[in-house]
């Protein structure tokens, strides 16, 4: 997409942190208000597309960084889980494959080294044990209770 005002020298290969700087300068743009409507819509535009560019670029880079972390810290048991992952939640096959490589698809396909346990695993079943209100009316009735 070409635009009329401005002159971003940004294209797939830059960085989020490129992408930022640009998307910064947008909102500037945007925050003074121009009084002329194709330079703001031109400029929102602009600030949404940049945008969902950081968001990509951040989360591509996550996940890269994530890869690296796993293949230099990954013990067997962390692999046999990533390639048990494979094997349930995807069509590749992991016996065919290196160990980097089932770690890295594994990790691209939404695999976690450690995933948040959910309510059940940490007992909770569906509601936590108990609520922020609940826990405010034990303390007050305590507190009540000692200084009677």
């Amino acid at each position: 997409m070409n635009f009329k005002y401005g002159p971003p020298n940004l294209n797939s290969e830059s960085t989020w942190k490129e992408f930022s700087v640009a998307l910064a300068r947008k909102v500037m743009t945007l925050s003074h208000g121009f009084k002329n409507d194709e330079v703001k819509d031109e400029s929102l535009k602009e600030a949404l597309i940049l945008t969902q560019h950081v968001w990509d670029k951040q989360q591509k880079d996550l996940v890269q960084e994530s890869i690296q972390t796993a293949i230099k810290e990954c013990n067997p048991d962390e692999e046999d889980r990533a390639a048990d992952y494979l094997q349930d939640n995807t069509e590749h096959n992991p016996t065919d494959m290196k160990r980097e490589e089932v770690l890295t698809k594994a990790i691209q396909n939404g695999w976690e080294r450690y995933p948040e346990p959910t309510d059940e695993e940490l007992g909770y079943g569906s509601e936590p044990p108990i609520t922020l209100d609940e826990m405010h009316s034990k303390a007050h009735k305590q507190h009540i209770k000692l200084h009677s």
